[in-house]
């Protein structure tokens, strides 16, 4: 068996020799389609299948708070968040964020660099369960006026800024022209949200009439639910706490309602369905390039066994007649309009095209392989 094998392979080996140009387009017609997927792939994996880099993302929560007029998105107050983080029973920490901030970062060779800062409050890091690389993450009270110039380097900043140093802790660092102290380093992987990258965490430096106002809403929430309490329990729970501050507070805080969603559907809920319609696409491509191939070698055996190298010829000239009868139709129609190209080419011609112009091109450039005499003579 081992020697049919090598004998086959050798023969495979000399047909692919005997027909270049046919090979290689062959090889790259597949390349295309499994790069493409591979590609795709690696997107999805990295975006839906991957684990988010927290410790028990299953315990993590996103908290979408709705306003009493119309359910549109409403961020908490500073007011009512501290009532929320007090009342609630279901959370290990629930945390509030703000993270549309940039500060202007001096680097140690004097020159300046704009970073985008994500502010939390003191337990901030408690909701993700991650020990940081260097140093600490924030302590209890550190979100106060007066304690809170400390900031935390994300991996990446700590890398491109300060080229590692493991000397960066406890050192002051200047942020807007103010000396803040780097308390900590987090590992490799770790962002939060997700799509802020070469981050520097703070606690909240914000406006003092921010803090006061109950019906300033600005505060992006997250939470770590307790073991052994359930999703829906957390719910009801937030529910309960929101029902009262209603009550106790009805100009700012009455009709709102909550909804928790675990951190990896929010943050892939809405590029879950596109990613897993392109992969469709893509597969479904990998498929008609393999379909194809496979034709084309049946093709080609039928063609050259019942009507030899003069149908081949003949095949070669209509198929360069088509290719260029396409192709300056479509230009002329880009040139007029082009709009009405993308339109009418892509949904009339460029699908059928997909699953034909492997063949037309294979075609052609088997009869300039295997028999060049014909058409010379």
């Amino acid at each position: 068996m081992l020697a049919d094998l090598i004998y086959d392979l050798r023969f495979a080996l000399r047909q692919l020799r005997s027909a270049p140009t046919f090979t290689a387009t062959v090889v790259l017609t597949l390349a295309l389609s499994v790069g493409v997927a591979t590609a795709v792939f690696c997107v999805i994996d990295t975006v839906i299948l991957r684990p988010l880099p927290y410790a028990q993302q299953d315990k993590i929560v996103a908290i979408q708070t709705n306003s009493r007029a119309g359910g549109y998105t409403q961020p908490a107050s500073w007011p009512s968040f501290q009532d929320e983080r007090r009342e609630a029973r279901s959370f290990d920490a629930l945390a509030a964020y703000w993270d549309n901030d940039k500060v202007v970062l001096q680097i140690p060779d004097g020159n300046s660099v704009v970073l985008p800062s994500v502010g939390g409050t003191d337990n901030f890091f408690r909701v993700f369960g991650v020990q940081p690389l260097l140093g600490r993450t924030y302590l209890p009270g550190e979100e106060q006026p007066g304690k809170n110039d400390v900031a935390v380097l994300s991996y990446e900043v700590w890398q491109s800024q300060f080229n590692g140093d493991p000397g960066i802790v406890n050192r002051a660092i200047h942020m807007n022209g103010k000396p803040f102290v780097v308390i900590g380093v987090m590992p490799a992987g770790f962002r939060f949200p997700l799509n802020v990258r070469n981050a520097v965490y703070t606690p909240l430096h914000v406006d003092q009439m921010w803090m006061q106002h109950r019906g300033t809403h600005w505060l992006r929430t997250a939470a770590r639910i307790k073991d052994g309490v359930s999703l829906a329990q957390a719910q009801a729970d937030l529910t309960r706490v929101l029902g009262q501050l209603g009550k106790t507070y009805p100009s700012t805080d009455d009709g709102r309602t909550v909804h928790l969603l675990p951190l990896a559907d929010s943050v892939n809920s809405k590029s879950k369905g596109p990613l897993w319609t392109l992969l469709a696409a893509v597969l479904a491509v990998l498929a008609i390039g393999c379909v194809n191939v496979a034709g084309l070698l049946l093709a080609l055996a039928f063609l050259a066994d019942f009507f030899g190298a003069a149908a081949l010829d003949f095949l070669a000239d209509f198929f360069a007649d088509f290719l260029a009868d396409f192709f300056e139709a479509f230009f002329e129609a880009f040139l007029a309009d082009f709009f009405f190209a993308v339109r009418t080419f892509f949904f009339l011609s460029f699908l059928p095209f997909l699953l034909f112009f492997p063949l037309a091109i294979v075609i052609l450039l088997v009869a300039a392989d295997q028999c060049p005499s014909g058409v010379s003579s």
